[in-house]
This record gives C-alpha cells, sequence and structure tokens, in this order.
C-alpha cells in the first residue's frame, strides 16, 4: 500500500496558476490489483506521478510506500542518451540490485535491440528507442508497476503483442498504478479508479463510477 497522510503540495511546475496542487489529503492507494489515477486535466498527470512515486517533495504531511515501484513506464527512461543500451541495462541493475545478464536477454527478447547494443541511445532508431524506453523497467521485478498515461507505440504492433504478453506474466504477483487523462485506457485495463479533482484525489470501487465522476 501507499499511505497519503496529510498530504499537501503547494503550486507545482506543470500548473503554475493553481496555488495548491493537493490539498491535505489523507488516502490509500493500493498496490496490488490494477488502479488508474484520473485526471481530466492532462497536465496534471507527471505531477501526480511525481507526487507518488516521491520525486517531488511535500509540502506538509508525508507518504508511506510499503511497495517497491518501478520507475514511470510509458515516458522515457529517464536514462541519459549518451549511454548505450548495454550501459544503460548496467546502470539499471545496479541501481536495483538485480542480474544484469538476465535483464538484457529479456530486453533483447522484448525488442530486438541487439543491432543496436552498443549504439549510443541518441543515435538508436526511433523505433527501437521507443521500444527499449518503454522496456527497460519493464525487466525488473516490481511490487507496483507504475504506468504513465498510454506508451504510443500504435505503429509497433509486434512490439505491443510482446510487452503485453509479457507485462502479463511479470503481474501474476504484483499490481499497477496507471496515471491517465485518458478514461477508455482506464476502463480497458483496471479496475479501480482514483480521481484527482479539486486538488484533493477521490477513490471510488470501480473504474466505471470513477470515469463517470470524472467527465461530470
Amino acid at each position: 500500500m501507499i499511505y497519503l497522510i496529510n498530504a499537501c503540495r503547494h503550486r507545482v511546475r506543470e500548473l503554475p496558476s493553481k496555488k495548491i496542487f493537493l490539498r491535505p489529503t489523507t488516502l490509500s492507494l493500493p498496490t496490488s490489483g490494477r488502479t488508474a489515477i484520473l485526471s481530466s486535466d492532462a497536465s496534471a498527470i507527471p505531477a501526480l506521478v511525481r507526487l507518488i512515486t516521491g520525486q517531488l517533495r511535500l509540502s506538509t504531511g508525508k507518504i508511506v510506500r510499503n511497495a517497491i515501484l518501478s520507475p514511470p513506464i510509458g515516458k522515457l527512461s529517464n536514462v541519459p542518451a549518451v549511454l548505450t543500451p548495454y550501459q544503460a541495462v548496467q546502470f539499471a541493475s545496479r541501481l536495483y540490485d538485480v542480474e544484469a545478464t538476465s535483464m538484457l536477454a529479456s530486453l533483447m527478447l522484448l525488442t530486438d535491440i541487439e543491432e543496436y547494443i552498443d549504439v549510443p541511445l541518441n543515435e538508436v532508431p526511433p523505433k527501437f528507442r521507443g521500444r527499449f524506453n518503454h522496456a527497460l523497467w519493464m525487466t525488473i521485478k516490481f511490487n507496483c508497476y507504475i504506468f504513465f498515461q498510454k506508451v504510443n507505440l500504435s505503429g509497433d504492433p509486434e512490439f505491443i503483442k510482446r510487452a503485453d504478453v509479457f507485462m502479463e506474466h511479470a503481474m501474476k504477483n504484483c499490481g499497477f498504478l496507471l496515471f491517465t487523462s485518458i478514461p477508455k485506457y482506464a476502463l480497458q485495463s483496471c479496475n479501480r479508479g482514483i480521481v484527482y479533482h479539486d486538488s484533493t484525489l477521490i477513490p471510488f470501487e470501480d473504474t466505471k463510477t470513477a470515469v463517470e465522476f470524472m467527465k461530470s
């Protein structure tokens, strides 16, 4: 679980006109199962991700995380673009104390990036760089995976199919949080919903009710 205890945050850079981004909020976020964190304002999503994952400092209160969370999947992997895929795997494996060889083998299987394994990421073709950015953190076992919006890989159905199968297997004994402003993604993937509204987080028992509230 992730526990917000009187958690409050004032202005954030994504919403400079908003004096309070999160009013004092006490809430439990499940890290098992499939939960959507929804906002009708897409510009609030990056700040919500940073807040929940600990990259954004609270103004008051605290957040207790009783789970190992993945970095956000579905955006850039935050690995320096001057690194090669091989170097990036070594970096990630040391960061999370996992075995690099198995990570590399899974990445090769998922992404077909072997041809570019020693090429700096900023020189890797966009198709394979997109695959790598999406797949890097998938190859590490976390208690809870964080998905940011929905990765745009519509032109790469082969990889989408592989990634879906891989994650279905990887998440048998863990959960995920999907941060999104797009209702159909939440309805497709999640069975619970939490809506960011009026500078607070409102939990709902099911995704459909959460989406209906967000749209109202």
